[in-house]
């Protein structure tokens, strides 16, 4: 007798004592417990056939990788292609859109010229400090194909235009707002410089999502404008004092609109 066809046959002498119990005894505790039973010979059952469906998917691969690498002439593994600028790029903006900083700052040469979203040029701890202000803002990147311009003795020009969405715009029903691009440049698999050209007052960022949000920190939190903004309402601070405040103020914005 096969260990599925016994198993069904315990299953079977639960089911029908768990009727006699109610028949006999009329007591839902008995009850309850032989169904427990059975259902736990069921996942019994179950787990073995799932067992048994994985060791023979693994055998199926194995013969295959077998027969596929087996003789002297099999195939050698080919080295993996150097990406290009535009993947370069592509890839650099993908992980600063994930907030992966480890990532996107592996892309950067040691040397980079990085710029914010003022064109101001910065350091890297700067272009830190400003991945963890757009974090903590919400700001959603989306960015788009880059387009290729100049190349002159393996440096690449590239332009990257990207979508976003932040400062609570996609809870209130606003934007998404277009017009900003990456202006990145890349030499020898590397970011050498990477300029943020953030779109915001003719795409109507400023006047439907900045700007009421600065109304509302000054009548709502007067105290705190001098630590979050550098020039009283004109450009965010970056400090950990001032990130951790937009992102608690932001909420409480949200919350108050809706």
């Amino acid at each position: 007798m096969s260990a599925t066809e016994l198993e069904r046959r315990v299953t079977d002498v639960l089911n029908r004592r768990a009727e006699e119990a109610m028949n006999t005894t009329n007591t839902d505790e008995r009850l309850v417990e032989l169904l427990e039973k059975s259902r736990a010979a069921d996942r019994r059952r179950s787990r073995r056939t799932l067992i048994g469906a994985v060791v023979a998917t693994a055998a199926v691969t194995a013969l295959v990788l077998w027969a596929t690498t087996r003789g002297e002439d099999r195939a050698q593994p080919q080295p993996a292609a150097p990406i290009s600028p535009k993947q370069v790029a592509a890839q650099y903006l993908d992980a600063l859109a994930a907030y992966d900083i480890p990532r996107a700052e592996s892309y950067l040469s040691t040397d980079a010229d990085l710029k914010l979203w003022d064109n101001t040029p910065t350091d890297l701890d700067g272009w830190r400090a400003a991945q963890a202000w757009n974090e903590a803002v919400d700001l959603e990147m989306d960015p788009r194909p880059c387009q290729e311009g100049a190349t002159v003795a393996s440096t690449t020009d590239l332009r990257c235009p990207y979508v976003f969405e932040g400062l609570g715009s996609k809870e209130l029903g606003l934007g998404p707002y277009h017009g900003s691009v990456y202006l990145v440049t890349v030499r020898d698999g590397r970011v050498v410089a990477a300029s943020d050209q953030f779109a915001y007052d003719a795409n109507g960022y400023s006047g439907e999502v900045w700007e009421p949000f600065n109304a509302w920190i000054t009548k709502n939190h007067p105290r705190h404008v001098d630590v979050m903004y550098t020039d009283g309402g004109g450009s965010q601070a970056t400090t950990d004092q001032s990130i951790t405040l937009w992102h608690r103020h932001l909420i409480q914005y949200v919350a108050a609109k809706l």
